[in-house]
């Protein structure tokens, strides 16, 4: 699995009574670490759909957002 619905979907993590809240984070680490990609770059359902965006991507990334 590359996602973290591609998770969800083989091992039914993120389908529990949080609706993923406690795990989701948890399986975006491990997917950023055996994929060997930075965490923001992980997707939910593939392209488009990363977990950070706008000013918390920026952050990750070391670039300053303050106004």
């Amino acid at each position: 699995a590359k996602t973290i619905d591609g998770v969800k979907f083989r091992t039914r993590a993120g389908m529990g009574r949080c609706q993923g809240a406690f795990c989701r984070l948890r399986i975006a680490a491990i997917l950023a670490r055996e994929l060997g990609k930075p965490i923001w770059s992980i997707t939910v359902k593939g392209t488009g759909s990363e977990l950070g965006v706008g000013d918390v991507k920026s952050l990750l990334e070391g670039e300053d957002v303050a106004d």
